[in-house]
This record gives C-alpha cells, sequence and structure tokens, in this order.
C-alpha cells in the first residue's frame, strides 16, 4: 500500500486545526531522526502495541550504540561550517 505523506498530513492538519504537524515513514527514515520522534513526538495512533514496543527497542538500542558518535559528527560537522561560512 503506497500512501501519499502530503495528502495524510494535509488531512491531519485540517482535523487538529493546527499546520505543525509533520507525518513521516519512521521504517525509513534515519536512526536519529527516529530517536527524535520516539522521545519528542507525540503518538497520534497505534493499531499493534507489540510492534511499536519492538520498534522503540531497536531504537533504543541501536541510538545507545551510536547516539554519541553521531553527535559528536553533527557537532564537528556544524564547527566546520562556522569556520568555513561564519556564524550567520
Amino acid at each position: 500500500m503506497k500512501v501519499n505523506f502530503l495528502c495524510l498530513e494535509a488531512d491531519i492538519c485540517k482535523i487538529l486545526q493546527r499546520d505543525d504537524v509533520d507525518v513521516i515513514n519512521l521504517n525509513s527514515s534515519s536512526i536519529d531522526i527516529q530517536f527524535q520522534v520516539i522521545s519528542t513526538g507525540d503518538l497520534l495512533y497505534c493499531s499493534n502495541e507489540l510492534l511499536l514496543a519492538d520498534f522503540k527497542e531497536r531504537v533504543f538500542n541501536i541510538y545507545g550504540d551510536y547516539g554519541y558518535t553521531l553527535k559528536r559528527f553533527y557537532n564537528d560537522y556544524e564547527e566546520g561550517l562556522k569556520i568555513k561560512y561564519g556564524n550567520r
């Protein structure tokens, strides 16, 4: 089943009467996005609690292994951009 995420996002924004909603496929997102969504996002619907728990466990395990390295990489990258382009 192919889902049109843009239409889905528009429908959800209309229902919630707000425009700060992002709809993404977490299964195809990077581990840092998955972790941020699980940590700070709001769950709107879940059809299978067991699959959700398995997904969260996998993300937490992977992020726990690579989270520190990812943070260092992003910090180094940001610092390199500041050196090259300055603080705009």
